[in-house]
């Protein structure tokens, strides 16, 4: 179980995932990707980022979804196999399940809270001709993962309140 109260997330992995942040930078917008991944016979991740106010103030969730689902396709460059709306904690995601070039399979909650992005995504081994009991252990792991994913704290609207040093 990895709790990253910087994350605001809790998630099961199934040993010690590592974290890592990269930068990424375009000509719309600058921000940091945070990224905790573990790979074992699947490979594992969370990886989230803020956007900046001006941004979510000013475009629809489900814009913001639809955008992070396109990229996340086109970032790996695989083949869209489903896309569904879903709701983790009260908030709006997307699920898909892509397949990759080397016939992986990803599966991927995307999840806006407040201003930030979350990805949760797990790759299992391919499926074409593989024993659909293998499928199914594949399929249930998954689930596992995927459904383990709860939100901790998110300050959507909410200000941090400090106490005065004296009281």
């Amino acid at each position: 179980s990895s709790d990253l109260p910087e994350g605001r997330f809790t998630v099961l992995f199934p040993g010690i995932p590592k974290v890592s942040e990269e930068v990424v930078e375009n000509p719309a917008v600058r921000f940091v990707l945070r990224k905790t991944q573990l790979r074992t016979f699947a490979e594992y991740g969370v990886m989230y980022a803020d956007y900046p106010k001006s941004i979510t103030d000013n475009t629809s969730a489900d814009q913001l979804l639809d955008e992070g689902a396109k990229g996340a396709v086109a970032e790996v460059n695989s083949q869209l196999l489903s896309i569904s709306p879903i709701s983790v904690g009260g908030y709006p995601g997307r699920f898909l399940k892509e397949r990759l070039p080397n016939g992986t399979i990803m599966q991927v909650k995307i999840i806006l809270a407040g201003q930030r992005l979350y990805q949760v995504a797990i790759t299992t081994p391919r499926e074409e001709g593989v024993d659909p009991a293998r499928v199914g252990f594949y399929n249930s792991i998954a689930n596992k993962f995927l459904e383990s994913f709860q939100l901790t704290y998110v300050t959507q609207d909410m200000a941090v309140v400090t106490c005065p040093a004296d009281v």
